[in-house]
């Protein structure tokens, strides 16, 4: 009879990375199969896993099998402490599908310097900060032009899926990568952003809308720039003990909607009055926002009373909570690989990698598992749309 050889694992480890994948040991025994008394005499050193039992387990947390042999608990898979929510939504910890995309996002942006660093001999740092303690509308037209972002462009952009897409590209000029994501629930996260000096990260709910995405985009842009990241789900609210997520909304909404541009709008009325539908979306269209937003800046400007900005804004939440349950954005993309590659890795990481092909630092296999696993038949699609491989 073969014995069974175990490995010496760190017990704190375990915990740990079971804690990050918000499972308890009851289901996290359950799933690999184990008594609850043998998941927890692993974790305190009583008794030690077989290799297979370590597989599962690290198939089960999502980490590779090499962490759990580390002296001490990683501190480079952490997330963000900072969570945003509508007010209905009181989470106790993050979701374990969240927790997951996070990571993701965290080894992708550890890919894309590993790849840039192959082909240049120093990554550009990303030097743009702000404080709170700054003038916001001044603020936001030095932000816009750092951005090249005019408002006659704004004006041209023909639908909000452009208009998100031309926001992407300014944003990612600027170093910043882009990344998109639908495996988490709309209600839990809109955007969460790693404010790194080097390739800082901006990751989107896909199950958003284009307009909310855009929106998410310019918020989480504001949370780099203060250094600090953050995730955030968001509906437009108030809440003094977010202070930093108000600061981030407010700066984010003058950057898109520019009080000055505003109030020259002819569908603005002097005083504060009540607005039609069709008013507000009109001017909502002007600047490809979200009618929400365009609320929020008539309420700031003083051009309506709190009374009809909450009474309005429980109507668009309903439509919001209607809407984001039915996800129709997945259907855009889901027989279209190339174009789902593209949206959820962007442009600069894909070249990144495309490149490393190009230049034969990276072989075609490699390539396929650096763009999530794709068939050749699609990276060549992506590569013919982007215009830089040669297979």
């Amino acid at each position: 009879m073969t014995k069974t050889i175990k490995v010496d694992v760190n017990p704190e480890v375990l915990i740990w990375a079971r804690n990050n994948s918000s499972l308890d040991v009851d289901t996290a025994a359950d799933k690999i199969k184990v008594k609850r008394e043998q998941l927890q005499a692993w974790e305190n050193g009583v008794d030690k896993p077989s290799i297979a039992q370590l597989r599962k387990l690290a198939n089960l947390y999502k980490f590779p099998i090499s962490v759990f042999f580390l002296s001490e608990v990683p501190n480079n898979f952490s997330v963000m402490k900072d969570f945003r929510h509508l007010p209905e939504f009181v989470p106790t910890k993050f979701s374990r599908k969240l927790q997951l995309e996070i990571r993701k996002v965290q080894q992708r942006r550890e890919t894309a310097i590993e790849l840039r660093s192959s082909i240049i001999d120093k990554i550009p740092t990303f030097n743009k900060k702000i404080s709170m303690d700054i003038d916001v509308e001044d603020t936001a037209l030095k932000i816009r032009k750092f951005l090249n972002l005019s408002i006659e462009e704004q004006k041209r952009w023909s639908n909000s899926r452009a208009a998100f897409n031309e926001m992407r590209y300014l944003i990612e000029n600027t170093g910043i990568l882009v990344f998109e994501i639908n495996n988490v629930d709309i209600l839990e996260m809109r955007g969460f952003a790693i404010a790194e000096k080097v390739m800082p990260v901006i990751a989107i709910n896909r199950k958003d809308s284009f307009n909310g995405r855009i929106f998410s985009l310019l918020h989480e842009f504001v949370h780099i720039l203060l250094g600090e990241g953050g995730i955030s789900n968001s509906s437009y609210y108030d809440d003094i003990d977010e202070r930093v997520e108000v600061f981030c909304n407010k700066l984010a909404a003058e950057i898109l909607v520019p009080s000055t541009i505003i109030l020259e709008n002819s569908n603005i009325k002097s005083g504060k009055q009540k607005y039609s539908d069709s008013a507000i979306s009109e001017i909502a269209k002007n600047f490809s926002v979200s009618e929400e937003v365009i609320l929020r800046r008539l309420l700031t400007l003083g051009k309506i009373t709190n009374s009809f900005y909450n009474e309005k804004r429980e109507e668009y939440l309903e439509i919001y909570k209607r809407n984001s349950s039915r996800n129709t954005n997945d259907r855009d993309y889901k027989q279209n690989i190339p174009i789902q590659t593209i949206t959820g890795l962007g442009i600069p990481f894909i070249s990144y990698a495309i490149e490393n092909f190009n230049a034969d630092k990276i072989t075609l296999n490699d390539l396929s598992n650096v763009l999530g696993g794709i068939k050749i038949k699609h990276i060549r699609a992506i590569g013919q749309k982007l215009g830089g491989l040669y297979v």
